[in-house]
Parts: structure tokens; C-alpha cells; sequence
């Protein structure tokens, strides 16, 4: 191959290749749906499930079986249920149990 023929190929060459810039530039690397399994909960499930959770007092105290009966979310798991909420901040807690004293004990625990 002579040299002409050899910088004409090289030519085509640079022009076929894209630089990193360019390409994240003509956003050539557009997400794709993905294959495989569908997410068992959308995003606007979880944002209804996490204002059903929040909408008052009782709600916040039910447990997990409740929360899903009122969300109307029985087609999922339980700890699909507990990655959305937890994925939107929402965590569990257990309650302080406190004793209820007696006048005498009162008395007795501020001495």
C-alpha cells in the first residue's frame, strides 16, 4: 500500500470513531427499557402507600397487613411494602412502654 491510499484509510477511519464528549453529547446513551421483570410497585403506588401511611394518627400505628389492606396493595409482599416505605424515609418503630404508677409508687420514686 503506498502512503496515499495508507492516509486516505486512516482518514476514514478518524472520521467513523466518536470521541467520549461527542457521544455523551448527541445523547447516544439514552436509557433503554430494560428487560427482564417488571417492578412489582410504580412510583405512584408508593407515593399513594406513603399517603395512605401518613393521612392520620391510626395509620401510623397499624401494622403491616393493615397498611396493605388500606392501600389496596395485596398483590405485593410484605417486604416489598417495607422497601417502598423505607426507600421514602418511612421507617418502623417500636413503642416505649411505660408503667402506670400508682399514686404510692409516685411518691415513692421522687424520694
Amino acid at each position: 500500500m503506498n502512503q496515499v491510499g495508507w492516509r486516505r484509510e486512516m482518514q476514514s477511519r478518524d472520521k467513523d470513531e466518536i470521541s467520549l464528549f461527542e457521544l455523551l453529547s448527541k445523547n447516544c446513551l439514552d436509557k433503554k427499557p430494560r428487560s427482564g421483570r417488571p417492578k412489582a410497585l410504580t412510583d405512584t403506588e408508593i407515593d399513594h402507600l406513603v399517603v395512605t401511611v401518613k393521612c392520620d394518627f391510626h395509620t401510623w400505628q397499624m401494622c403491616l397487613v393493615n397498611i396493605q389492606r388500606e392501600a389496596r396493595l395485596s398483590h405485593v409482599s410484605d417486604s416489598t411494602i417495607w422497601k417502598a416505605l423505607r426507600s421514602r424515609g418511612i421507617r418502623p418503630y417500636r413503642e416505649m412502654f411505660k408503667f402506670i404508677l400508682k399514686s404510692k409508687n409516685k411518691v415513692v420514686r421522687l424520694k
